[in-house]
This record gives structure tokens, C-alpha cells and sequence, in this order.
């Protein structure tokens, strides 16, 4: 799996095109499962907020074809590959939000997929502009309203309604399973019983929060305190600290993944423990920044942060300050870009 970023405002609209289409050969070529193109559309929001500083979409903020829409679409109107025994079920979720102008055009598209098993959820997150009126028109889909949550909210719910059978459960390499976040999770179910501190979980969209209360967690709604820049900044600020798990793929493969919320919580003074995934070969940890790869570890660290707050907050911040302060690590970054040219 790989990722390229390609926006038409740094590489010109031509420019986003050729790669594109050069990107889509080569998937073809060489065999790979899938692609996917991200996104249809310039016109972007989060927060609330308009993003104006890229432009990653096929079509502009007015709907307009760029010349990256008529790459995509040669390769995508080809034959599909060799018909297949069993079309495994696909779920596809379409969140909205006051999105009139656009659902019903989406809605028309997908009803006409070139795919024998699908099915699509549409999760009206509140709308009030008549967007529930055009989904309710489409018989083929299935339609969940609620009060407006945001798009992540949308999200979480969407695909816990989904059939579809692309599971969390992940491959198997080499007798090693690479799985989510939950399945993780489960190790540590009961660490709140063994903790001096209380632990809070901030969850969005459905969740065994009975189960996880019965454990002795707390549980907050996640949109609550995350739903705009600044009451997410508060939450995080005024924490006693951080402590999360990370995906089992993440943990097993030793990747060196690391978290942007734990690099925030950091950059607050906020001390934070965390489970290893291999950045402690290049992160210092033991202070301000604590790991562990067991429930007995994970308690431990708790232990340490409790008996010395004040000493692991400056040394999160000392964390934060040399080794993700912008200055240093774009300045360190573009100076590699510039020596590898």
C-alpha cells in the first residue's frame, strides 16, 4: 500500500494530471488490489473552516473539470478485470451535511457502479437544507439520520452499520496477524482496575461504553470535546496526561509510528505514555514520554507519572520542542530534499 499527494496548486494542473495518470499505470501494470483517488472535489472544510491552501481534488470548488478528472476517467471507464468466482460484499458510506447541490448527483452515480455486491449507507448528520428529502427519494439505499455530530461521528457510524466484508481483522504475514485498534484494545481492558489514576476514553460513534464502564472506564463523547480547534487544544491541555494504545499492525510490525494528537499533548507539557511501536529507537523516553508494551507496564508508567507530574510535564514539553518544533524538523527536512537533488 502507498500513498502520493498530488496537488494541482504546487504542481499545476497539468502537472496533477501526468502524475495521476502515470500513478494509475503503474497500479495497473504491476497488479495492485485497488486505487483509490482522493478527492473529487477541491472544497474542503474541517473545524468548520474552509481549507484554501490545497487543492487535491478532480473537479474545483465550483465543480469544475480539471484536467486530472479525464486522466482518472480513461483508465477508469476500461473493461473491469476477469469476472470472479465470489464478489465479496462492499460497503460504501456517504456522509452529509447540508450537501443539496451535490447528494443527488452522488446518490445517481452510485446506484449505477459497474459492481455486483455493494451496498450504500447515506448518514444524514443533521441537515436541514433538504438533503434527508433527496437521500429519502433513493430506495437502494439505507439511511441513518442524526443530529448534527461532525464527519468523523458520521464516519464511526456509517461503518458500524456496514455489512460489508472488509473486516478489521487484517492480514497474516508469516504467522503474525496484523489487526486494529480494538482487537489491542482488548488486552488492556481491564487495566483501570490496576491504575492509581482514572482513565478516560473520549469515543465517537457506537461503542461498547456499557462494557467499557463496567471495566471502570470513564467515557466521554468524543465530538464534545473535540469539535472545534480550540475546545480540543482545552481537553488536551488539561489532561494529567496521555495514555493510548496504537493499532496491532503498528505494534507488530515495530513501524515507528506516533501519533500528530501525541505530539500536541506533548507541545502542551502534557507527559504521555505510550504504547511502543518502535519510536523509542529514535524518541528518548523514561521521562515526559513513557512506554510500555504490557498491561503491567502500562500501569507502572501511570504509577511514575502519578509520584512526579511536574518533572515529566517539562520534560514532554523538552520532547516536543527538539524533536517536533517546525523550525527544526521542515528546516531539517527540505535541507535532505536539497542535498538528494
Amino acid at each position: 500500500m502507498s500513498e502520493f499527494g498530488i496537488d494541482s496548486i504546487r504542481e499545476g494542473a497539468e502537472g496533477q494530471a501526468q502524475i495521476l495518470a502515470h500513478k494509475l499505470a503503474s497500479s495497473f501494470k504491476t497488479g495492485a488490489a485497488g486505487t483509490i483517488v482522493f478527492s473529487w472535489t477541491d472544497e474542503w472544510f474541517t473545524g468548520g473552516f474552509a481549507i484554501q491552501d490545497w487543492a487535491f481534488g478532480l473537479v474545483d470548488c465550483e465543480r469544475q473539470q480539471k484536467p486530472a478528472f479525464y486522466s482518472v476517467q480513461e483508465y477508469y471507464k476500461s473493461l473491469l478485470p476477469p469476472k470472479l468466482s465470489e464478489y465479496p460484499k462492499v460497503s460504501v458510506v456517504v456522509c452529509t451535511y447540508n450537501a443539496a447541490r451535490t447528494l443527488d448527483s452522488c446518490l445517481a452515480s452510485l446506484e449505477r457502479l459497474n459492481y455486483p455486491n455493494y451496498e450504500v449507507i447515506v448518514v444524514n448528520d443533521g441537515s436541514t437544507d433538504g438533503s434527508l428529502e433527496i437521500a429519502q427519494r433513493y430506495d437502494y439505499i439505507r439511511l441513518i439520520s442524526q443530529k448534527n455530530k461532525g464527519l468523523s461521528v458520521a464516519r464511526n457510524v456509517g461503518i458500524a452499520a456496514a455489512e460489508g466484508e472488509i473486516k478489521e481483522k487484517g492480514p497474516v504475514v508469516n504467522g503474525v496477524a496484523y489487526t486494529g485498534k480494538s482487537s489491542e484494545f482488548e488486552r488492556y481492558m481491564d487495566l483501570p482496575s490496576h491504575s492509581p489514576l482514572p482513565l478516560e476514553l473520549a469515543l465517537s460513534g457506537p461503542a461498547p461504553i456499557e462494557r467499557l464502564q463496567e471495566y471502570g472506564w470513564l467515557v466521554r463523547d468524543g465530538y464534545e470535546v473535540s469539535h472545534n480547534p480550540w475546545i480540543y487544544r482545552d481537553y488536551l491541555a488539561h489532561s494529567f496526561g496521555e495514555w493510548s494504545i496504537a493499532k496491532n499492525a503498528y505494534v507488530a510490525s515495530q513501524s515507528g509510528w506516533f501519533s500528530c494528537r501525541t505530539a500536541s499533548y506533548l507541545a502542551l507539557g502534557v507527559p504521555v505514555i505510550l504504547q511502543d511501536t518502535g519510536f523509542s529507537k529514535t524518541i528518548p523516553t523514561g521521562e515526559g514520554l513513557l512506554t510500555f508494551t504490557t498491561p503491567t507496564e502500562a500501569a507502572e508508567a501511570i504509577d511514575r507519572l502519578k509520584t512526579n507530574p511536574q518533572r515529566h510535564a517539562q520534560a514532554a514539553r523538552e520532547i516536543a520542542q527538539a524533536y517536533f518544533d517546525s523550525n527544526k524538523v521542515l528546516t531539517n527536512l527540505l535541507e535532505k530534499a536539497g542535498s538528494a537533488k
